[in-house]
């Protein structure tokens, strides 16, 4: 009989045993192979992405999870095999997966760390309207330095108290804002310079920003006189009232007075698309109740505009005054900050008009930085002196000169070092620089343009280690090199063409190897339909032959038909074609038929009835066929070869588990 200790501890080690056996389930193993498995986690992970999504993939059947499986670990068996056989080492294989290495790392890197990141913050800005003042100091009327102190001085001022709309009425060269404190009212993103923009979206409310902001039309000093959460877009109706003439001047008061009365009828309860429809002067919408529908801000004039866009669904506001009138608004609906998704087509186009060169300079620039960059100077001034008349033209690679320096290193980052022969080779495909002088300019010029390159190299080369999406995007493609050269050399040049077995195959498929029902004609046509019906008249009736029509037409005696002979085409899908089809003898025309936007009078030449083609006719058809099944055969025989070479073992009966992680 046990103790109690010591069956507590039997206990114990059964459950600690227990919950050991038990398997994790993306660690189940599906197949396996001499060095490799493979298991649910990646098996999921893969079939997924196949099918266009998990919620897709749970649906599917154990059937195709079988078939998916098969096909999946023959890709991994052709991998091992492919590596065993060095293709890795492979020059081809090598050249092409640097070419491509080169060419996606660069437009991965601007796309993922640098648009990507740039459209989320434009996004985000554009959630948030600001109310934006500012004092334009010119620079095309006192020069840049002059400008640049001028508006230095001020912000000092503002600094001390002053105001900025008298400042701003004093100073300002804007001459649309400077006599209204130089409010640029509400504006979000995409709306103004960048420059201003990114100051303004620094600033808090109620601050002006710390130093002047330069543009292309000079020195702004910029104010944040409020900041509110954006309304996308409001839909709004109205009532206006026209200004009211008497003696041929406006009365304000007058049309202010009609304004407010029916502002009290909507107060007393009354329908406002009713009161719309009676008395706005707004004709364009008044029938539809006043709806102007959607608009965003700055669409209206300001004084509407201001007023609609601080109301609340279903308010109705007093009387607001503009050039137009009086007008009464109801906000109806406000449209909320659409998702990223919506948007991000519309922000991305906008972005790479007004930003991206810019940003991409300064991105360009501090990876080069990161990667210490440096040009040697002194070596590449030595270079220019020497090279006098030569040019970038291919037969620099023959000359002395290249010979003396080609091995002469122009500038350095990272680990890598780039040469005169790297930059000469470079600048001889260089739009700007091929078949021009060697000279230190163009030199400099060239090293800089290439060291973007070697900076986008390097920052790849860094990605490999650092960014698993790009890794696995990369060692996706060096598997398809491997696996197509395997392909290549197992399969695509095993297949001889055998024409014997073609012969076989085109017996075994007449009833596909024959031609589809044609005709030949010849169509008189014009964009003028009235004009066909005539002639269609006059040649039912006799008044002129097709022939004396047609004749008449190639001679140029009727400008406005023409002419189109001997036609061939298939009547399927063909409603010209089907017309001649449908005449009984040749030399018979068809009643007029408009096809792409011009009506025709097909005349009949010829009928040519489906008939069996040849085996000279089905040739390359039936070849077609030859390879794809001398494809799968051969296919076949390298994945069944290599299933016994390296051992495989499938567990399909653990498939009924996929997806189904409560099931292990």
């Amino acid at each position: 009989m046990l103790k109690k200790g010591s069956a507590l501890l039997v206990l114990f080690l059964a459950i600690l045993l227990g919950g050991c056996s038990a398997v994790n389930h993306s660690d189940i193993v599906l197949s396996k192979y001499d060095v490799g498995k493979v298991k649910m986690g990646e098996f999921e992970k893969k079939y997924a992405e196949s099918v266009g999504g998990v919620e897709k993939a749970k649906q599917d059947s154990i059937d195709n999870y079988k078939k998916y499986l098969k096909l999946y670990t023959d890709y991994k068996l052709k991998l091992r095999n492919a590596k065993i056989r060095g293709y890795e080492e492979d020059p081809k294989i090598q050249k092409e997966y640097n070419d491509y290495f080169k060419e996606i790392g660069e437009s991965y890197i601007i796309e993922k760390k640098l648009v990507e990141p740039k459209l989320d913050t434009l996004y985000n800005r554009g959630k948030y309207e600001i109310r934006l003042s500012h004092i334009l100091i010119r620079t095309d009327k006192r020069g840049d330095k002059e400008a640049k102190a001028l508006a230095l001085s001020l912000i000092e001022r503002l600094k001390k108290g002053e105001d900025f709309a008298e400042l701003a009425k004093e100073y300002s060269e804007h001459k649309y804002t400077k006599n209204d404190g130089g409010d640029l009212y509400y504006i979000t993103v995409n709306q103004i310079l960048p420059e201003i923009e990114d100051a303004m979206y620094k600033t808090p409310v109620g601050e002006v920003y710390p130093e002047p902001v330069k543009t292309a039309y000079g020195y702004h000093i910029l104010k944040v006189t409020d900041k509110e959460p954006v309304k996308y877009k409001v839909r709004a109706s109205h009532i206006l009232i026209k200004y009211i003439k008497k003696d041929g001047k406006i009365d304000t008061a007058a049309t202010k007075a009609k304004a407010e009365e029916i502002y009290q009828k909507l107060m007393n309860g009354e329908n406002f698309a009713k009161l719309a429809k009676e008395y706005s002067d707004d004709k364009g919408n008044a029938e539809r109740g006043g709806d102007l529908g959607y608009f965003q801000r700055r669409q209206m004039v300001k004084p509407f505009d201001e007023t609609v866009f601080k109301m609340q669904p279903g308010e109705i506001s007093k009387p607001v005054q503009t050039r137009f009138g009086f007008h009464i608004i109801k906000l109806t609906e406000v449209e909320p900050y659409p998702e990223f998704a919506k948007i991000k087509n519309k922000l991305k186009e906008k972005y790479m008009k007004t930003r991206f060169k810019k940003d991409l300079r300064a991105f360009v620039d501090s990876l080069k930085k990161k990667y210490g960059f440096k040009i040697d100077t002194e070596t590449l001034n030595k270079i220019a002196n020497a090279a006098k008349d030569v040019k970038f033209v291919r037969e620099i690679v023959r000359t002395p000169f290249y010979e003396t320096y080609k091995d002469s290193i122009i500038f350095t980052i990272d680990d890598s070092k780039a040469t005169l022969d790297t930059l000469i080779r470079f600048g001889i495909n260089d739009e700007e620089t091929k078949g021009k002088k060697v000279e230190y300019s163009r030199l400099k010029q060239l090293a800089d343009k290439l060291g973007d390159k070697y900076a986008f190299y390097a920052e790849s080369e860094n990605l490999l280690k650092t960014d698993s999406v790009f890794a696995n995007l990369m060692n996706e493609y060096k598997n398809g090199l491997l696996i197509f050269k395997l392909q290549q050399e197992d399969v695509w040049d095993k297949i001889k063409i055998d024409t014997n077995a073609v012969r076989k195959i085109y017996e075994e498929n007449l009833d596909n190897c024959k031609t589809e029902n044609a005709v030949i004609f010849d169509m008189i046509y014009s964009k003028n339909d009235s004009l066909i019906a005539a002639v269609y008249k006059d040649l039912v009736h006799g008044k002129v032959t097709y022939q004396a029509l047609a004749d008449s037409i190639k001679n140029g005696k009727i400008k406005d038909l023409r002419i189109k002979e001997k036609s061939e085409r298939k009547i399927a899908n063909n409603p010209v074609a089907q017309a001649a089809w449908s005449v009984k003898k040749a030399g018979g025309f068809a009643s007029p038929v408009e096809a792409g936007g011009v009506w025709g009078i097909p005349r009949l030449v010829e009928k040519l009835p489906s008939r069996q083609k040849t085996f000279e006719e089905c040739f390359a058809e039936m070849v077609g066929k030859y390879q794809d099944m001398e494809t799968k055969r051969l296919t076949e025989e390298l994945n069944k070869r290599l299933e016994d070479i390296y051992n495989v073992e499938y567990y399909y009966d653990e498939l009924e588990k996929a997806y189904k992680p409560d099931k292990n």
